[in-house]
């Protein structure tokens, strides 16, 4: 389970940052980790690229412990890089604009 956070740490490109003796993310290729059946999520896809993340699905439909914990993990790290990047709220806002993309290719398709 460390292995995969620490992995994820080093491929997201962390640089060191002077000013408040820190390491915050450079080029960000940030994952947020998803269980379960895959589902037609171009809206969110659309989004998270916009936010500098992807989602990625690992595990099917039966998900271990030990895997759902370090996806936890995965995916708290991810949270709190864009929650100082877009804010507290980040997750709301993007989940209301999903939404909103989602009404919109409803009524044109």
């Amino acid at each position: 389970m460390k292995s995969i956070l620490l992995l994820f740490l080093f491929s997201t490109g962390f640089k060191h940052n002077q000013k408040n003796n820190s390491y915050i993310p450079k080029e960000i290729k940030l994952k947020w980790l998803l269980t379960g059946l895959p589902e037609d999520n171009r809206a969110k896809n659309v989004l998270a690229k916009m936010y500098g993340f992807q989602y990625y699905s690992v595990g099917g439909c039966v998900v271990s412990k030990k895997l759902r914990d370090s996806v936890n993990m995965v995916n708290k790290v991810t949270n709190e890089i864009l929650i100082k990047k877009f804010g507290k709220k980040w997750g709301w806002r993007f989940e209301e604009r999903v939404e909103y993309i989602e009404q919109k290719m409803r009524i044109h398709y």
